[in-house]
């Protein structure tokens, strides 16, 4: 896995463990997130023209390798809120590649 998805999954770990209050990032499997442009920042994305494009594939790199599941729920409630992103379940294999990494 290369180090621009695994820093964007750890970005959105991040985020989550400090949505949920909670210094232990198990407690987040399962939590519905979708990518902020504060996540994409910490993994090194630019915002530029190809933004979309880099965050599309990392998203389905991660999702590939089983570290995120798309959540269809969370991204229809994000859509009518605000026109969001879409939305992805952290997973525990998510967790696990990251402590793989040395990332946790």
């Amino acid at each position: 896995m290369a180090g621009t998805e695994i820093r964007l999954l750890r970005a959105m770990v991040n985020e989550a463990i400090a949505e949920k209050h909670t210094e232990d990032a198990e407690r987040v499997v399962g939590k519905p997130m979708a990518v902020s442009s504060a996540a994409a920042a910490e993994a090194g994305i630019a915002f530029d023209r190809h933004y979309e494009e880099v965050v599309s594939a990392c998203l389905a790199r991660l999702e590939a390798e089983g570290a995120l599941v798309f959540d269809t729920a969370a991204t229809n409630l994000i859509a009518n809120v605000d026109g969001g992103n879409k939305a992805y379940r952290i997973t525990r294999r998510g967790i696990e590649m990251l402590r793989e990494a040395g990332e946790l």
